[in-house]
């Protein structure tokens, strides 16, 4: 196989090139076309894909923000809760002091009572 030189002067407006050169110059072009298309075709995925991130990650945000506001919320009415159940527990124990003071009160006007019969019996005789 002879090969032609490739030349090219100002008055020569032909190159010689063989065919399986050209075809494979052809389809590295092609490829490199393709390959091309298919880089501006997967940035502009990644630019949608980085939007959708970036949204998501916004909803997360309020989200956790909400969380927030809620465990704040939630903190304060379970120590208004314990606060309560401590005002319960301290009148119980008013109601159980008043309840022996009462019963104590009512032996005691029982035991005069029975004195006093007692003594008028005693009296009598």
């Amino acid at each position: 196989m002879n090969f032609k030189g490739i030349s090219q002067n100002l008055n020569d407006s032909v190159t010689c090139i063989p065919n399986y050169q050209l075809r494979k110059a052809i389809n590295l072009i092609e490829k490199g076309k393709v390959t091309q298309e298919e880089l501006d075709s997967s940035k502009q995925l990644v630019i949608y894909l980085n939007k959708r991130i970036n949204t998501k990650d916004s909803i997360i945000l309020r989200y956790g923000q909400k969380d927030q506001y809620w465990k704040k919320i939630d903190g304060v009415n379970k120590e208004k809760i314990s606060n309560l159940n401590t005002i319960v527990d301290n009148q119980n124990k008013v109601i159980n002091i008043q309840s022996r003071s009462i019963k104590r009160g009512k032996f005691g006007k029982i035991a005069l009572l029975v004195l006093g019969f007692s003594t008028g019996i005693l009296i009598s005789k």
